[in-house]
């Protein structure tokens, strides 16, 4: 009996695993609206910061790829703003979508998906390459139909 009361959080996380597994719509249309809402982290200001902490990512000041062709400042917000707002909107329309079973979810997250890598591509920094991971799943989900969205209906 002791054996099998220590293996409980082991068997509570796999049950939650194997719920999770039959609600991947449910999951994905969440996650959406929550990859989408990260993308308003470049609005917040910038936290302070003590030695040894990791450099806030999040700059529409600082475009690596705009500063080279000489763009003026405020014409460098304005285009991480517009992009950062298109990023935010993208996903959040795919998410609610998803989660209400219409089959045009996939448009949404893949206009998401490429709005948020020229994003991040604008605004480089490498903390922002999960964010790239992140967007070449969402295009593996929507484009390509991987994994089926059929067998988890909610």
């Amino acid at each position: 009996m002791r054996r099998f009361v220590s293996l409980l959080p082991y068997i509570a996380v796999l049950v939650a695993i194997a719920w999770l597994a039959t609600r991947f719509r449910l999951v994905l249309g969440l996650f959406l609206i929550a990859h989408g809402l990260v993308h308003l982290l470049y609005v917040v200001p910038e936290p302070a910061q003590k030695s040894g902490d990791l450099e806030w990512p999040f700059h529409l000041e600082r475009p690596w790829l705009l500063s080279s062709i000489g763009l003026e400042q405020g014409a460098v917000r304005s285009i991480g703003l517009v992009l950062m707002i298109g990023t935010t909107a993208g996903f959040a329309i795919a998410g609610i979508a998803l989660l209400a079973n219409l089959g045009w979810w996939s448009g949404a997250a893949i206009a998401g998906a490429v709005v948020s890598t020229a994003l991040l591509a604008l605004y480089f920094h490498p903390l922002l390459a999960l964010g790239l991971a992140i967007n070449a799943f969402v295009l593996s989900v929507a484009w390509l139909r991987w994994p089926a969205l059929s067998y988890a209906e909610v």
